[in-house]
């Protein structure tokens, strides 16, 4: 239970983290895409990518429903540039349900929420509204992270370690928690407490510079009766 609490809690920060760094990403590059007016780029900056976030953590990034979200974002760039009347007004209706959408993830509703985007749609129909280049301001801590680039093959949650002391004596440890995302591990000890958390590389080179050495997570008697089973196997099948 207590290593459970703990890789549980760094898996919500460390998911949180990640869909604030792509949420930072997507609206990067929609800033790229033309100079915005205020209200525009305000919006984009708070409600969408609040919303892309959110989305993210509850769809997923690889959904439609986020591929549908970030659509809106560029949606509302190529609006600001329509020069008909009838084409924008068209446009403005076809993603509303989208932007009340956006908005009420923000907690804001009806007449709010009117005022909200009525404010944006006033700018939009407004050709003389100043327009200027903006800078992203990230919300994530960090740069967005890469699994593929850390993972470790032939590791997985449930693995034990044995960690050599300075002492001589030995510690055992279990993996509770390899992060998808990152490939952070989170080693506890028998009691669930935390012991370590390492990156990939640092739980590279325990294993290969420190002496670490690494038991797969099948149970340990199973495993010992399946290497005597095989063994015994290998000998009745050795002729003489």
């Amino acid at each position: 239970a207590a290593s459970t609490r703990l890789w549980q809690s760094m898996r919500g920060r460390e998911r949180l983290e990640a869909a604030r760094a792509e949420a930072d990403r997507q609206l990067a590059r929609v800033y790229a895409l033309a100079p915005l007016p205020a209200a525009l780029a305000g919006f984009l900056s708070e409600r969408w990518r609040q919303w892309l976030a959110q989305v993210w953590l509850r769809d997923g990034g690889d959904s439609h429903r986020f591929a549908e979200a970030v659509a809106l974002g560029a949606r509302m760039v190529e609006l600001d540039r329509e020069t008909d009347g009838g084409a924008l007004a068209s446009g403005l209706y076809a993603i509303e349900p989208l932007l009340r959408e956006c908005v009420a993830i923000s907690g804001l509703q009806d007449d709010t929420a009117t005022a909200e985007l009525s404010g944006v749609v006033a700018e939009y129909a407004d050709p003389d509204a100043a327009t200027a280049w903006r800078t992203l301001e990230p919300i994530a801590a960090g740069p967005a992270m890469d699994a593929g680039a850390v993972a470790i093959e032939g590791i997985a949650t449930g693995d034990r370690f044995v960690r050599p002391l300075a002492d001589g004596a030995a510690q055992a440890l279990t993996l509770a928690w390899l992060s998808p995302l990152s490939g952070t591990a989170l080693l506890v000890d028998a009691q669930g407490a935390r012991q370590c958390v390492l990156d990939a590389a640092g739980l590279r080179a325990a294993m290969e510079v420190e002496g670490w050495r690494h038991r797969s997570g099948d149970d340990p008697v199973r495993s010992a009766l399946a290497r005597i089973d095989a063994r015994v196997r290998a000998a009745q099948a050795t002729p003489g």
